[in-house]
């Protein structure tokens, strides 16, 4: 096969890691390409699979079905170039969740026998190849183990109600910020819909400027490597928003690590603080109902 890269490139993967030229350029030999353009399924959750994935370029969404009529899907990761998917069903046949596009992407894949036979025929580069796999599931599974940690500690927040949004949202950022590594800026607005602007509740400066300032461009999403904002809609309606700022460039697997997070963390605070404002809105209407008393 014609590699889309290098094999000097190929060697940085992660998944080629301790892999000689040699040994990348047989193993490649086994390979097949493929390209999707954005929004394209690579595969369905619960199809039978017997292929490993590589990322050559573009990106790839990772997501759980979880509403019956596969309407509703929980994005479990978002994997960039070098990164691999697919291997838990190349050995043991059903996928666990869905593989889409994100934007157009170049795909190497594998079948299961043709991985069997390079192991076979290179048993060496077969434990290096299975220790690499190994190692990036490891460290997907620590990923994984503390966004469970992460909604554990926000659910506290859900079940003892604060006395309003703007505190709510002071406790639930302070239970994140150990989630979201070292040496960042961070600042929390929450939208007032009374005066249609955005007042700041909380903020934490490590580096640079004194005070935050809500930036100009309010859109959701990476900015650039260090500056990530996040908008917290429900139904189209702006609730509250989120600007981080980390000292130093994240890497691109970091920035997709990351993204998992605010994806979690957006979805509980859309959800909280509908339920915190019906909340006031129910004491507000209650009040008026025994002043007329």
């Amino acid at each position: 096969m014609h590699l889309m890269l290098p094999v000097g490139e190929l060697k940085k993967m992660a998944v080629f890691r301790n892999m000689s030229e040699e040994n990348i350029l047989s193993f490649t030999g086994y390979f097949s390409e493929k390209k999707y353009k954005a929004g394209e399924i690579v595969f369905s959750e619960g199809e039978d699979g017997n292929s490993m994935y590589v990322v050559i370029s573009g990106e790839i969404i990772i997501e759980k079905d979880i509403h019956e009529a596969s309407l509703t899907f929980k994005e479990l990761a978002l994997l960039s170039a070098g990164n691999f998917f697919g291997e838990t069903s190349s050995s043991c046949g059903k996928r666990s969740a869905r593989a889409r596009a994100a934007k157009d992407t170049s795909l190497y894949f594998i079948k299961r026998e043709d991985m069997s036979s390079f192991i076979k025929k290179n048993p060496e580069a077969g434990v290096a190849l299975y220790n690499n796999i190994a190692d990036i599931l490891t460290e997907r599974l620590r990923h994984t183990s503390n966004e469970l940690a992460l909604i554990f500690d926000l659910v506290k927040h859900l079940v003892s109600p604060a006395a309003s949004v703007q505190q709510f949202l002071k406790d639930a950022v302070k239970e994140i910020l150990p989630y979201l590594g070292d040496n960042f800026n961070i600042a929390v607005y929450y939208y007032n819909f009374f005066n249609e602007e955005y007042d700041k509740v909380y903020e934490n400066i490590t580096f640079g400027a004194d005070k935050s300032v809500l930036p100009s461009d309010l859109s959701d999403g990476w900015k650039d490597d260090s500056n990530y904002f996040m908008l917290v809609r429900r139904g189209g309606r702006a609730l509250a928003c989120l600007d981080l700022r980390y000292r130093e460039p994240c890497s691109e697997s970091r920035k997709n690590d990351l993204l998992t997070i605010f994806n979690t963390v957006s979805a509980i605070f859309a959800s909280a603080i509908t339920e915190a404002e019906h909340r006031v809105e129910q004491r507000m209407k209650e009040k008026l109902r025994r002043a007329k008393l």
